[in-house]
């Protein structure tokens, strides 16, 4: 709550002091039609990362459509959630429950989470290079982005060591304490099924990341609708630019609901480098959090549409195995 409060008064701040007329002017510019783009432009991201989260299983997972709708429920609850970026991810093992154990649905997320990661490094590391090559970038923005890419390597690199060295069990012995041996075994079966798929399924954890990155390079996509809707220059270039920015910056600031405040600090200043102005970097990212709030009431109403689409006979809240 205490982030949200600082978040809100930051991102009110920007506002206040860029001009909220000049703000209010560039999005004027947006036909209901464009919005409408931008809104479906989305769905794509979310059906390559949905494909990359069936990868993360060592064979069958849910129906597709099902893997798709967890996947747009976990992303909502996560935007509208202050459990940082992690609320939806027990949503989504639930949605799948009627096909998937929990001891094999749970591994499957960890993983998918950790390949995302991963998509990130490569999505910051490519925009990194390409704006270090064709755009004379302000030398505080590259150094920030470099920044970024080292925070997300370290901590990806903290990630996998952990699910290797048993970071499940670890926590299972932790519940055995409080009375749940239940959960502790059911913990250490999780742990064996993840070093398990990282040393037998390599395959699948490629495709998994290819999709993954595909997912991550869609988002440049609904930059590029944005900025050509604001009626700004863009580029490919730049359209990376801005999405692997404002990935690794709500990837640092998890602990900030929606990376409130954050996010608009970073846009404003990458805009201004780029040239566009601060206020064109505010703009782009109300409009954003406006497709946004779109997709958390669809993906709040998936929840039941999952409900709705599994086995009369799903047992959603019986006991782990």
């Amino acid at each position: 709550m205490l982030g949200a409060v600082l978040g809100l008064a930051l991102a009110l701040w920007l506002v206040a002091h860029v001009g909220l007329v000049s703000i209010l002017s560039a999005i004027g510019k947006i036909h209901w039609w464009q919005f409408a783009l931008i809104c479906l432009a989305y769905p794509l991201v979310l059906i390559a990362d949905s494909i990359g989260w069936h990868f993360s299983f060592p064979r069958g997972s849910a129906p597709f459509t099902q893997l798709l709708l967890a996947r747009a429920a976990g992303e909502a609850v996560n935007a509208a959630s202050a459990i940082a970026p992690v609320g939806g991810e027990p949503v989504r093992a639930w949605l799948v429950r009627p096909w998937v154990p929990y001891e094999e649905s749970v591994p499957s997320i960890v993983v998918a989470k950790t390949v995302n990661t991963l998509a990130q490094v490569l999505l910051i590391s490519l925009a990194l290079g390409f704006a270090l090559a064709t755009l004379r970038l302000d030398r505080g923005i590259l150094l920030g982005m470099a920044g970024l890419l080292v925070f997300e390597i370290v901590a990806i690199a903290i990630f996998v060591a952990t699910q290797v060295w048993g970071g499940m069990s670890g926590i299972g012995r932790l519940l055995k304490r409080f009375g749940m041996s239940r959960s502790a075994s059911s913990a250490q079966r999780m742990d064996q099924m993840l070093v398990s798929y990282y040393t037998q399924h390599r395959g699948r954890l490629v495709v998994a990341l290819v999709f993954h990155f595909i997912g991550r390079m869609l988002g440049a996509v609904e930059v590029v609708l944005i900025m050509w809707s604001l009626r700004m220059p863009v580029s490919p270039i730049v359209a990376l630019t801005v999405e692997a920015i404002g990935a690794g910056v709500r990837f640092a600031t998890f602990f900030l609901p929606g990376s409130l405040g954050a996010l608009e600090g970073a846009n404003a200043a990458a805009f201004s480098a780029l040239g566009m102005g601060a206020s064109a970097g505010l703009a782009f990212i109300l409009l954003r959090r406006a497709r946004q709030v779109v997709w958390i009431g669809l993906g709040l109403a998936a929840i039941a549409l999952a409900r709705l689409r599994a086995p009369h006979n799903a047992a959603w809240a019986r006991p782990l195995a």
